[in-house]
């Protein structure tokens, strides 16, 4: 389920490497930023197959892949990195983004990480709006449809992912309360969704209460009725369904297996850990 959730994002998350000074040529785009104490300040966003001299410092670079970004004209008439000033937002993406470098392994971090890389893709968005085009790139040429391609505006799409995170404990969030949030119509606001995400808004958050569950069920000692009324499913037959599909087992084996002997739960403050 997590390997099909993260297929289904705008992004596939890779891989992390440390850079030396000199960036060798390889598939995948790229986010190169270097870690500071102040934060973030710029990143830059490298496409597939560029080679570049970073100079000297410590970066880190984390390596993606994207359906959305390979198929728009804009980026494939990028022939150097680009850089991007970040936004308050993207800086504390970017901490969140290699604070999990060492859990990389899990695909429940891989898909956290994905979902982060996500997160940052309106700023570059934006970037690459502006960003004038190359002087031999070829003229933009229509897909098998007769449309061209275009790259879309996810900045509007990426905000009410945040919304559906900070609301899914409601278990009367409905579509048109998440379209309503962000100006849209629900009709234009599922198109929308689905041509970034690949499925319905719905469905994504169904699957973000799943990852939730999984994470409660793993870290703390709340009950399975505790957990439904937090993650906004109000019928605990139907979590345990959820759970079980996802992972094979029911949620109280899930989460013996993720103890490996037992582990204390977090009290009443993993509430405000995990919906953060």
């Amino acid at each position: 389920m997590l390997q099909t959730f993260q297929k289904a994002l705008p992004v596939i998350f890779v891989n992390f490497e440390e850079l030396p000074a000199f960036l060798e040529e390889r598939n995948g785009f790229r986010l190169v930023w270097a870690p500071e104490e102040t934060g973030v300040s710029r990143f830059m966003f490298v496409p597939p197959r560029t080679r570049i001299d970073l100079g000297a410092g410590k970066f880190v670079s984390v390596i993606f892949e994207s359906p959305l970004l390979a198929a728009s004209e804009s980026v494939r008439a990028l022939t150097s990195p680009l850089t991007v000033d970040a936004s308050p937002y993207a800086q504390s993406l970017f901490a969140l983004i290699g604070s999990l470098r060492r859990d990389a392994f899990s695909d429940l971090y891989q898909a956290r990480i994905a979902v982060m890389i996500a997160g940052l893709l309106p700023e570059l968005i934006e970037q690459l709006k502006s960003a004038p085009p190359a002087a031999d790139s070829p003229a933009p040429q229509p897909a098998k449809s007769g449309r061209p391609i275009v790259l879309i505006n996810a900045r509007p799409v990426i905000y009410a992912v945040r919304f559906m995170k900070r609301n899914m404990g409601n278990p009367q969030l409905s579509l048109n309360d998440i379209a309503h949030t962000i100006g849209y119509h629900p009709n234009y606001f599922c198109q929308e969704f689905s041509r970034i995400f690949s499925q319905s808004p719905i469905r994504f958050l169904n699957e973000l209460r799943l990852d939730r569950t999984l994470r409660l069920l793993e870290h703390t000692d709340h009950t399975l009725k505790e957990i439904c009324r937090g993650v906004g499913v109000a019928d605990s037959s139907r979590l345990c369904s959820m759970v079980k599909t996802a992972t094979g087992m029911t949620p109280m084996a899930f989460r013996r297996s993720c103890r490996h002997g037992g582990v204390s739960g977090e009290g009443e403050a993993s509430w405000q850990k995990f919906y953060s």
